[in-house]
């Protein structure tokens, strides 16, 4: 992919062309960037190639080693689960909020998110738009819950969450994306019930954190034990 020169500002455009990339596949966890290679295929400098990364680095994506180079960051299993526990805590929260507002208009804001999700699944679009649909949803339930601190923090994971499904992998992270567990999500919340949406964002991010794990596990070829 190249610069469009029409559109957005360069930094912009180099980011998120590199954020593509990663998700597309072409940098695996663990590989070393070569900032030649890509500067050339996009049409840039180095310089400028160096500040998206920066940007990308800032967010958890690479890690710059001196003398060596900037390579895609790899999740330990202990890192993957951290996250997934901040995640499902901010994500419950924001789920317990949003049904003490239940209202037709969040009901169709979500239902949206759902809708392009599926939709993502079936066709099925490319891996990173299916990403995209997929945090989509998730966002949504944060942005309904009315608080901006905690859309702010769910934000801030982003650059971790794509981290986190770089070492997942296209093939265990489409089940992860299946619209039906998310429909699951959507049924807790509209139910209004905080026990039921407790119980089911629990066992919906358990799931994921095995699944996470696993693939984490696999991937260093080490045998892991996971817990009942």
């Amino acid at each position: 992919m190249r610069i469009d020169a029409s559109r957005r500002t360069l930094r912009t455009q180099v980011h998120a062309i590199l954020r593509n990339d990663l998700l597309s596949g072409r940098f695996a966890p663990g590989e070393r960037v070569n900032e030649v290679q890509v500067a050339a295929e996009i049409g840039i400098s180095r310089g400028t190639l160096r500040e998206a990364m920066r940007n990308l680095e800032q967010e958890g994506l690479f890690v710059s080693i001196p003398h060596r180079g900037t390579f895609v960051r790899r999740f330990t299993v202990q890192e993957a689960d951290e996250l997934q526990e901040v995640r499902a805590s901010l994500e419950t929260t924001a789920a317990i909020r949003v049904a003490q507002h239940w209202n037709p208009a969040v009901r169709e804001h979500l239902q949206s998110r759902l809708d392009l999700l599926g939709s993502a699944y079936e066709a099925p679009l490319p891996f990173p738009e299916r990403v995209k649909a997929d945090l989509s949803f998730h966002e949504a339930i944060c942005e309904s819950s009315g608080n901006q601190t905690l859309l702010a923090l769910w934000r801030s994971l982003i650059g971790n969450i794509t981290v986190m499904v770089l070492n997942v992998g296209p093939e265990r992270m489409t089940a992860l994306q299946d619209p039906a567990e998310h429909q699951r999500l959507f049924d807790a919340i509209a139910s209004r019930s905080e026990a039921r949406i407790r119980a089911v964002f629990a066992e919906v991010f358990e799931d994921g954190r095995r699944e996470v794990a696993a693939a984490v596990a696999e991937r260093d070829g080490t045998a892991l034990a996971l817990a009942e």
